[in-house]
This record gives C-alpha cells, sequence and structure tokens, in this order.
C-alpha cells in the first residue's frame, strides 16, 4: 500500500481574469472587472500497486483513494460595487494510474509512473444583492507524470 502527501511541493494554480461591459447592466455604461483564482496547495493518495515482476524490472497498476485542498478565490467590480467570495473545499476522489519499476543495485531502483485523479464535480451558487445568481460549475481532475529513485531499507 502506497501512501504519499504532496505539502512540500509548489499549488497547482489556474486564474481567469474578465475586463468589460457588464451585461446584466443594459442601461448602464459600467465595466465590469472580475478575477477568479483556483488552486490546489496539496494533494495525496492511499493507493495499492498490482504488478508483473520478471528479473529486475516491475511492470505495474495502481489506484485507489485520491484527496486534496482546493482554494478559491474571486472577485467582481462594476461600478462602485464590488462583491468578492473566498471559499476553501476538502475534496475526495480516486486514483489510477501504472508504472515500471526497475533494480538498479541491490537497494535502488528507478521508477516512472502515471497516475490520474479525478476529484469529481461540484456546483457553488453565489448569490449577489443586485446581481444576477452566479452558478459555477467546477470538475477537478489532474494528470501526473513523476520519475523518481527508490531506496529501500
Amino acid at each position: 500500500m502506497l501512501f504519499e502527501d504532496n505539502t512540500d511541493n509548489k499549488p497547482v494554480k489556474n486564474s481567469r481574469q474578465f475586463i468589460g461591459n457588464a451585461p446584466f447592466l443594459p442601461f448602464r455604461q459600467d465595466k465590469l472587472s472580475a478575477r477568479y483564482d483556483q488552486k490546489m496547495p496539496w494533494f495525496g493518495t492511499v493507493r495499492g500497486r498490482l504488478g508483473y515482476a520478471q528479473d529486475s524490472w516491475l511492470l505495474y497498476t495502481t489506484g485507489g483513494y485520491a484527496y486534496t485542498r482546493l482554494e478559491t478565490e474571486a472577485s467582481a467590480t462594476a461600478g462602485a460595487g464590488t462583491a468578492t467570495l473566498s471559499q476553501h473545499d476538502f475534496r475526495n476522489g480516486w486514483a489510477i494510474g501504472g508504472g515500471i519499476e526497475v533494480a538498479l543495485m541491490q537497494r535502488w531502483s528507478l521508477k516512472a509512473e502515471y497516475l490520474y485523479m479525478d476529484f469529481g464535480k461540484s456546483t457553488t451558487t453565489w448569490a449577489v444583492p443586485g446581481l444576477p445568481t452566479l452558478t459555477d460549475t467546477t470538475k477537478l481532475n489532474m494528470n501526473l507524470v513523476r520519475v523518481g529513485v527508490n531506496y529501500r531499507f
């Protein structure tokens, strides 16, 4: 069974920005400025491996539980009004992948692995007074390719 955590690595980030006319204010000349940032500061998995070993080679598939923290920061300004949102979610999901590992010496091995993680879909609705209700659906998944060196104690 493998257990891993990504707390030491840089967060995964995504941002969107919009500047233009506010379509929901048709009789005003206000400009709309909006920013939407999401990041995954950490993620982890608890997985098993099943494989085929021959000589010094191991080909394997892996799969199991995945988890992450998703942080969302959003703001919108139209005219004199500003709305902000800050939301932090713990997301559960699953992971599946495969890899190859080769023994280099008695305790050392080299591996290459692909991992797909799916944290599902969530829908959030924001009601801001004076503005239309905003609904956001986020599907969160991640592809990860890594190489590494293992030392067995």
